[in-house]
Order: C-alpha cells, then sequence, then structure tokens
C-alpha cells in the first residue's frame, strides 16, 4: 500500500500528466543547412511564393496566412540586412500546410444526499456529465533557401498545433516565423 507522501506525489503526477496531453502540442523547431556553403556571402534574396502546384498538395489550404508568413521573412531579411532583388543570390521559399481536428473534454458532477439510522437509511444521488468539444489546427511552416542554382542551403521547420478559437493566428505566425529564423544566424555581407 502507498503512503500518503507517495500517493499525493503519483496524485500529482497523474493531474499534470492528464493537463499536459489536454492541451494542444508545443510547436517544435528545427533546422538543417549545407555548411559547404558560405551562407553569410549573400546579400540579396527574393521570396517566393507557393505555386498552385505547391497548394495543391497540401492537406488543408490556409491562404490567409501566406501573406503574413511572406511579410514576416520581409521583416527578418531586412533585420539581417539583406536587400530584396529580381536578381537574388538567395531564393526563399515557404509553405504552410495542416488540418484541424476535435478533442473532447467532459466533466461529471454529481450530488448526493442521505441520511440513515439504526435501521437503514435511504439516499440519492443524480450526475451529469458535460461534454466540450475543442477545434484544434495541427499545422506544419517550412522556410528554404536556396542559391542560385536552385540547391538547398538551409531550411527551418516548426509542427505544432493549437486550439482555434483561443487563439490569435496572425500574431502566432509572425512569432513563429521569427522563432524559425532564431536558426539562421547569418547577416547579410554588406562591403
Amino acid at each position: 500500500m502507498l503512503s500518503n507522501h507517495k500517493l499525493s506525489i503519483f496524485s500529482l503526477l497523474l493531474f499534470y500528466t492528464i493537463i499536459f496531453y489536454a492541451c494542444a502540442t508545443p510547436i517544435t523547431y528545427r533546422y538543417d543547412r549545407d555548411k559547404s556553403v558560405p551562407i553569410q556571402d549573400y546579400s540579396t534574396y527574393r521570396v517566393i511564393k507557393p505555386t498552385e502546384e505547391i497548394l495543391d498538395q497540401m492537406e488543408e489550404r490556409y491562404p490567409e496566412y501566406l501573406p503574413i508568413v511572406e511579410e514576416s521573412i520581409i521583416q527578418e531579411m531586412e533585420n539581417r540586412g539583406y536587400t530584396q532583388s529580381d536578381d537574388a543570390e538567395l531564393l526563399i521559399t515557404y509553405f504552410v500546410s495542416g488540418k484541424n481536428f476535435q478533442k473532447a473534454q467532459s466533466n461529471t458532477v454529481s450530488v448526493g444526499v442521505g441520511f440513515g439510522g439504526p435501521y437503514g437509511g435511504v439516499g440519492m444521488s443524480q450526475g451529469k456529465t458535460n461534454i466540450n468539444y475543442i477545434d484544434y489546427r495541427q499545422g506544419t511552416l517550412m522556410i528554404d533557401f536556396y542559391n542560385k542554382d536552385k540547391e538547398m542551403i538551409w531550411h527551418g521547420v516548426a509542427e505544432g498545433s493549437y486550439e482555434i478559437d483561443k487563439t490569435d493566428v496572425d500574431d502566432l505566425t509572425r512569432k513563429v516565423v521569427k522563432r524559425i529564423f532564431q536558426y539562421y544566424k547569418y547577416k547579410a555581407n554588406t562591403p
């Protein structure tokens, strides 16, 4: 039998585990780069919008995110001293994909009353279960850098989910792009 101390620790761990799995998954980030390419030597870039062909391959399309992603990429590149150019050294592509899903959360409330005496008792209880459905979106944002030869030289990805009704998606998208760019450690080569 568990002691009271061990039982309370077990209950606390169980509670935090349930809370953790009931919430949206945290956003995870990763990146990769071609170390043989001197990224620090570049000073110009061009952002290339996703083509219809690429958009058609996505599970669910979210075109409302695309301008926010592009605007955020441009801001991050300008903050690093890069200049936009039609004849750019860096070509940047991006895409957003995702899918919606629901999670059910339930809680039960029970009330009981009773009384008794030495020869028996009477009791009555009433319970009700409430089920709430919460809409989530699981998504992926990818930002890729290519050189003029169209060889990928840097790749950043963010994946995670969020509760649709409680999230400012524009703000979240800007924050995710900013966080991806924390892994892009380069500034423009300015003379």
